[in-house]
């Protein structure tokens, strides 16, 4: 968030921010995620246009800004998160600084062209499919900045400008300070001021990371060398990242999803299972990752479960009237289905690795006790899944 506000920052120079305006953006390259989380950002000015005299000019002491994951913003499939896209116009609207408001006056106009008829030009790719939902909730993000900003004229009103800026600045250096003494701290702890690891993404893609810390001031250089290069498809990383959110739906299963974690003298934790019944047709994308490689373990610790991700096609009745049974796929890490009506979809999320080499004993102890907390929860599907894993 910080870069994508002094992006605009730059962008727009001294001067080039008014009091009510506000920016749109979500390009990578502007500090953006992925393409459906827009951020909206307000300068906010010490005092408002009809309170500053005319031989003054207001000056930018705060900026608010709010993110959000919008439902679909365009591209080659709904919700704007193809599991296939290559290239970035392919995930909908690309913005990378566009005046929503300026100086007080909303442009829808050119709100739509952006999202609406851009995109669309591109070959295989909608524009925005529900344009009013996304309009309104973008409209509800500057309603909360503006709230945000009342709320820090507030502060200054009772305080004084220089007191809030100086208890904003102690709150950074406080964070720094406690991440130094970390940093110095592993350093005594393990003995070596450099510390190393390499992981694999499901398509082998390494991800390599060696830190190399001052023993003295707890500064620290984080050197990616060793990394595979950028992968073709969308499972990059762009300079600020986030989690979304994998529409309305019947929730049917949401819980621990048992044994997943790796043995070890310290048992890894256990994953989730989440089961989705969708309540009319619909395209999921998925993308997710440790469903080849397992999570490892650490000293002589075993590694956790593999995810999975099932599509279960709900049981349809043939030219006879006989019943079929249900249907479940492996639909892998990273694809896009359809589904139709009643059709579910069943996540299980990877296991974390167990630490320490795990001891027969320890580990029949701690499987007794696993089995006898989820029976002690009393519901049908918890015992069953108690059953399921530890045996009946």
């Amino acid at each position: 968030m910080s870069f994508a506000i002094k992006y605009q920052l730059e962008r727009f120079g001294p001067g080039g921010l008014k009091p009510g305006d506000v920016i749109l953006a979500n390009s990578p390259v502007a500090g953006g995620s992925h393409l459906p989380d827009l951020t909206v950002i307000t300068p906010v000015f010490s005092s408002s246009p009809a309170s500053t005299p005319a031989s003054s000019t207001p000056e930018i002491i705060f900026f608010t800004a709010s993110r959000g994951h919008h439902a679909d913003i365009g591209g080659i499939t709904g919700g704007s998160m193809p599991a296939t896209s290559t290239a970035l116009y392919q995930e909908g609207a690309e913005i990378v600084s566009f005046k929503m408001v300026d100086e007080g006056k909303f442009d829808g106009e050119g709100l739509k062209e952006l999202l609406v008829d851009r995109p669309s030009r591109w070959e295989g790719c909608s524009g925005c499919r529900d344009y009013r939902s996304v309009e309104s909730d973008l409209k509800a993000q500057v309603a909360a900045n503006h709230k945000g900003s009342q709320l820090l004229h507030n502060l200054v009103d009772e305080y004084g400008l220089k007191t809030v800026h100086e208890y904003m600045a102690h709150i950074r250096t406080n964070a720094e300070m406690a991440v130094r003494k970390m940093l110095r701290s592993a350093v005594e702890k393990l003995g070596t001021t450099t510390l190393s690891a390499v992981d694999y993404m499901d398509d082998g893609s390494a991800i390599a990371l060696s830190i190399t810390i001052d023993p003295e001031t707890g500064s620290a250089v984080f050197d990616f060398e060793g990394t595979s290069p950028e992968a073709r498809g969308n499972w990059n990383a762009p300079i600020s990242v986030r989690a979304h959110d994998e529409y309305a739906v019947i929730l049917r299963q949401f819980g621990y999803r048992p044994n997943s974690g790796g043995h070890g003298k310290y048992t890894g934790g256990n994953g989730v299972i989440r089961e989705m019944e969708f309540l009319q047709p619909i395209e999921v994308s998925m993308l997710s990752e440790r469903r080849v490689h397992a999570p490892y373990g650490a000293e002589g610790g075993e590694p956790g479960s593999t995810g999975l991700n099932i599509q279960v096609k709900k049981a349809q009745r043939d030219d006879q009237g006989s019943s079929k049974k249900e249907r479940r796929i492996n639909i892998g890490g990273k694809a896009t289905v359809k589904f139709q009506t009643g059709d579910r979809l069943v996540i299980h999320t990877p296991g974390g690795g167990g630490w320490g080499a795990p001891g027969t004993q320890r580990d029949e102890v701690e499987v007794v006790k696993e089995r006898m907390k989820w029976e002690a929860r009393g519901s049908l599907a918890d015992r069953a899944a108690a059953q399921a894993a530890f045996g009946a």
